[in-house]
């Protein structure tokens, strides 16, 4: 999805992905509303973001406001906050792969002509280069580095992180 500084872009979902979209988003000069349950993960994402943090809650008074939606909470309920979020003729971009299949409003995506984009991945080019140039930096969002003789104790510290490294040296 193209997007442009004049649109209004919202980002439903603060974790790993959530937070990668969002700097991305930044590097690109976009500002957008990132709507989720951890406010304090906005200072994660450094000075120099664009996104400006709407809890869930807050974010109900936005209805049908934004021009793109991008979901990536992995549940379905991001999937129907983005339809009440986004504004007819408006463009979601689904970036959740979800557990079990989800039930949504497709009346209102015909009626209000909403647009639905499934993205997996993307251009790996165009991200392989935001992070050689330094305009994405993930090491943000590294909570902890253990040693492989911790694996165990890194896996249970991932349980509550939002992400562990395991290094072999």
């Amino acid at each position: 999805v193209e997007l442009s500084p004049d649109q209004r872009v919202c980002l439903i979902g603060d974790g790993k992905l959530g937070l990668l979209i969002s700097m991305a988003l930044s590097a690109k000069k976009i500002e957008h509303r990132l709507v989720g349950k951890h406010s304090q993960r906005i200072g994660l994402l450094g000075s120099s973001s664009g996104a400006l943090f709407l809890s869930i809650d807050e974010a109900e008074s936005y209805d049908r406001h934004f021009d793109i939606v991008i979901e990536a909470t992995g549940n379905s309920s991001g999937l129907a906050q983005a339809l009440r979020l986004v504004r007819p003729q408006g463009k979601i971009v689904l970036k959740s792969t979800y557990q079990g299949i989800p039930s949504f409003d497709v009346t209102s995506v015909v009626v209000r002509e909403i647009e639905l984009i499934g993205s997996r991945c993307g251009p790996f080019e165009k991200a392989i280069s935001m992070l050689e140039e330094g305009t994405v930096d993930p090491t943000t969002l590294i909570e902890n580095i253990f040693h492989i003789d911790e694996s165990l104790k890194a896996f249970e510290a991932a349980k509550k992180s939002l992400k562990v490294i395991i290094r072999m040296d």
